[in-house]
């Protein structure tokens, strides 16, 4: 059975009922998704920009209520003021989360695959030597 929730949209702030876990109703959602568009092309077209909530407003001249609510959609990810994006540990790159960007990553799991086929040949080279003695 769906579970129904009363909510007040993060845009207009009029009521809704919610089923999922929107935070905005459906009059405001087609605007929203204008919006996310137009920050999502920004965001993409400017990859080292790490720019808090207040700042794409100011930015963008957007009401800061569609990015909160972006925001608290998951669609966007927020930075606070002071923070911004991390650095790949392995090469410099500019990542949002975790220690590897996906290309480092994807190299070293290769890497590893790698070694574990160079360490199972090794290990039946030398069984196979052991069994010959």
């Amino acid at each position: 059975m769906a579970h129904f929730d009363l909510r007040s949209c993060a845009v207009c702030g009029n009521a809704f009922v919610s089923a999922g876990t929107s935070s905005v109703c459906n009059e405001c959602r087609a605007e929203l998704d204008e919006v996310y568009a137009y920050v999502r092309d920004f965001l993409r077209a400017h990859p080292k920009l790490t720019p808090t909530v207040q700042d794409l407003s100011k930015l963008l001249d957007l009401d800061e209520k569609f990015l909160q609510a972006l925001v608290e959609d998951g669609r966007i990810q927020k930075v606070e003021p002071g923070k911004g994006r991390r650095n790949c540990q392995s090469c410099g790159a500019s990542i949002a989360t975790g220690n590897l960007c996906s290309a480092c990553s994807r190299r070293i799991h290769a890497d590893i695959l790698k070694d574990k086929k160079n360490l199972l040949y090794v290990h039946q080279k030398y069984r196979r030597n052991k069994k010959e003695r």
